[in-house]
This record gives structure tokens, C-alpha cells and sequence, in this order.
């Protein structure tokens, strides 16, 4: 659940301020205004990206070692952390940059680039 208002409270906020004053605060700040607005129609959107970004982040990280975790400059031989959980700051980078549809086939040709970046 935590992940999931992550990825909405960067949405609504966008990227500029999004740590600002803390994650807690705009988490906060995001339930209230979609408990006063429910019929919005921005969350519908936001469901959208997420779905999509969702999908390109298992065509573009198909090794769930590597997907949402921090790489670790090995040269030629990069490798990625290992850890128990999502870093919440990779899946927050990852799923807002993967969060536009329209930029899919791009993502997947260039995939194997993204995933040495």
C-alpha cells in the first residue's frame, strides 16, 4: 500500500517538491484530497500510467533481482543490490519515468540500454 500512494502522491505532486516537507506530509495531503474529491478524474489517469509502467518495468527488468533495486558500477559487469524489498526510491524513479504509455515500444527496443544505465 505504501508503494502505491508513493506512486499517486508523485503523480498529483510531480517530481519538483516531492520530498518536500516529507513523504509522510504528502501522503497525508493526498488522502485527504481524494477522500474530498472521488470522482476525480485525474485518479483514473494515474491508474492507467501505473498499469502501464507496471507492465514496462517487467519487459524492460524481466530479472526480478534487478527490478527496483540499485545498480552497483561493476564495469563491464554491472550488478544490482540484492535485498528482501523494493527500494522505494528506484520504484518511485522507475514507475514515474515508465508511467507514460506512449513511450512503450521505445522503452522495450531499448530496454538493454535502460537496464545498463
Amino acid at each position: 500500500q505504501e508503494l502505491l500512494l508513493r506512486y499517486f502522491a508523485l503523480r498529483c505532486d510531480g517530481p519538483r517538491d516531492f520530498y518536500k516537507p516529507s513523504m509522510k506530509q504528502h501522503a497525508l495531503e493526498l488522502m485527504k484530497r481524494l477522500n474530498k474529491e472521488e470522482a476525480d478524474a485525474r485518479i483514473d489517469e494515474w491508474r492507467r500510467g501505473l498499469d502501464a509502467a507496471l507492465e514496462l518495468a517487467l519487459l524492460v527488468f524481466p530479472d526480478p533481482k534487478e527490478r527496483f533495486r540499485r545498480a552497483v558500477d561493476g564495469g563491464a559487469a554491472t550488478r544490482f543490490q540484492t535485498s528482501a524489498s523494493v527500494q522505494k526510491h528506484i520504484w518511485d524513479t522507475v514507475l514515474y519515468c515508465l508511467s507514460r504509455p506512449d513511450r512503450k515500444a521505445a522503452l522495450v527496443a531499448r530496454a538493454s540500454e535502460g537496464r545498463a544505465a
